[in-house]
């Protein structure tokens, strides 16, 4: 089943000139959240600077140069990918452009792009750099996609960037969950994060490993999320002997966003491959040198996560309803403090969100529409609402 995994890479472009594309129309304001930016193209991972200040990874709008992707079919690439900041009024003042940017389809939807990003001390950003296939399909690709695409950079506002890890490559090298049964070469740089001892953490959705990245740019497995075995989908019109046992398939478990806890810990969510199982995803809780274990469950194509001031950990779902069912309405999850029973606490009007973050003053953004090439946005909900 070579295609598990790569319909998992689907899913994920569906969630992968800078930035302001506002031809499509603006969705309704969902209950409860303010919209504080729109017209965005490929919104996707969020972080707050010092100063409130919000940042947006933008994936794009894909370009001109199209060619046959070897998953997806019509790609066109470009350098519409970037970082954005937010200004208090909503104003979208690009700050990093020119980045790759690879997009689907005649309408130039599903762009894949700079995914996840967050504001080192040194005042660098520190950002993913999706890709979603075979790293070879790069070497095709014009120069900055080839140079950039299915890495993690570091880059300052006005300089260019810097490759710091290519996750591609280390996948093509050495495909860490090389035994499972579903394992192919495929590379997904996607979450991000600022590791306690000063390392970094980065996730490969398409290969299924959680990396640390140290100060030489070494690259060091932390974690393999492996493959598990869920009964497969019954066919439409199927009438199943009652007395047999369920038909097992293998599912990927495509690692998404990641987060340093307050324990110090890796916690990172789980999108999960074909078939996309009702509650079959999760958080799992990362500590360098043991096995991954299990810290929230029962959600569905979980993309991102943040903790709360006091600790609680927000899941964001992208798809509540499964991907396949064609419903993107996604939904926020709060997991109390330590561990226990998810509670979702939002869920109309968030359409394909991708990228989530807390303020200090418990101020939740999210980023939705995400598989747009325009029309993207960004939603506050306000503490207690």
């Amino acid at each position: 089943m070579r295609n598990g995994r790569r319909r998992a890479l689907g899913a994920l472009v569906a969630i992968g000139a800078l930035g302001i594309a506002g031809v499509l129309p603006v969705a309704a304001q969902p209950p409860g959240w303010t919209i504080v930016a729109d017209g965005l193209a490929g919104p996707r991972g969020l972080t707050l600077g010092p100063d409130g200040t919000l940042y947006v990874a933008i994936s794009g709008t894909g370009g001109s140069e199209c060619f046959d992707h070897p998953v997806f079919g019509k790609a066109c690439v470009g350098t519409s990918s970037g970082i954005v900041a937010i200004g208090t009024d909503g104003t979208i003042v690009p700050l990093v452009s020119g980045l790759p940017s690879v997009a689907f389809g005649d309408e130039a939807k599903n762009p894949t792009g700079v995914s996840h990003l967050f504001l080192g001390p040194d005042g660098a950003f520190i950002a993913t750099v999706g890709l979603g296939g075979e790293p070879e399909y790069r070497d095709g690709l014009p120069v900055v996609g080839k140079e950039l695409m299915g890495t993690v950079i570091r880059v300052v506002p006005g300089e260019a960037p810097v490759v710091i890890a290519d996750l591609a490559a280390a996948e093509a090298a050495t495909n860490p969950d090389q035994g499972d049964p579903t394992s192919t070469i495929d590379s997904n740089a996607y979450g991000v994060a600022l590791a306690p001892d000063g390392s970094i953490w980065a996730a490969d959705a398409g290969g299924n490993t959680i990396y640390a990245i140290d100060a030489s740019g070494t690259l060091s497995v932390v974690a393999v999320l492996h493959a598990t075995m869920v009964p497969a989908p019954t066919a439409p019109g199927a009438s199943p002997d009652p007395a047999a046992s369920p038909v097992l398939i293998p599912m990927q478990s495509v690692p998404t966003g990641i987060a340093a806890g307050p324990d110090g810990a890796a916690y990172v969510t789980q999108l999960t491959g074909a078939p996309f199982p009702l509650g079959g995803a999760a958080v799992w809780r990362i500590v360098p040198g043991e096995e991954p274990t299990v810290y929230a469950s029962g959600f569905t194509n979980v993309v991102d996560l943040a903790f709360d001031a006091d600790g609680s950990l927000l899941v964001l779902e992208y798809a509540t309803n499964r991907i396949p069912s064609g419903d993107l309405t996604g939904g926020l999850w709060r997991v109390p403090a330590g561990g226990g029973t998810p509670v979702q606490i939002a869920s109309e009007g968030l359409t394909a969100p991708g990228g989530i973050e807390v303020a200090p003053d418990g101020t939740i953004y999210v980023s939705t529409l995400t598989p747009r090439s325009g029309g993207g946005q960004i939603l506050a909900l306000a503490p207690g609402s």
